[in-house]
């Protein structure tokens, strides 16, 4: 093992996502809500990658749309799921929906 290792973070409120913005290099934010199938396949295919050790080096930060609305406004989320990755406070990339495994890691570029 290389001491690389994926963080994942629960936020209760806007303030916790943006703490991680600023401490982290490379962060997903996964808006997602408990009523949402897709959201469910994504957090599968996320702690997939995890396990397997594909995607290493990065912080994951848990956004429950329902319990977090003001997060939603925060970061122009328009549907669940969304994936929006960050690389030293910036984002980088933004999905919506469902997607397969394969779109994932090179969203994630794992």
């Amino acid at each position: 093992m290389d001491g690389r290792m994926t963080k994942i973070v629960t936020a209760k409120d806007v303030k916790d996502v943006l703490r991680e913005l600023d401490s982290s290099k490379k962060v997903v934010i996964d808006f997602w809500s408990p009523y949402c199938k897709p959201c469910e396949i994504i957090d599968k295919i996320l702690l997939q990658l995890i396990e397997s050790g594909e995607c290493k080096d990065m912080t994951i930060i848990k956004v429950n749309a329902v319990e977090t609305p003001e997060a939603i406004l925060t970061f122009s989320v328009l549907g669940l799921p969304t994936l929006i990755l960050y690389e030293d406070g910036k984002e980088k990339a933004r999905f919506y929906g469902a997607k397969d495994v394969e779109e994932i890691k090179e969203m994630l570029k794992c």
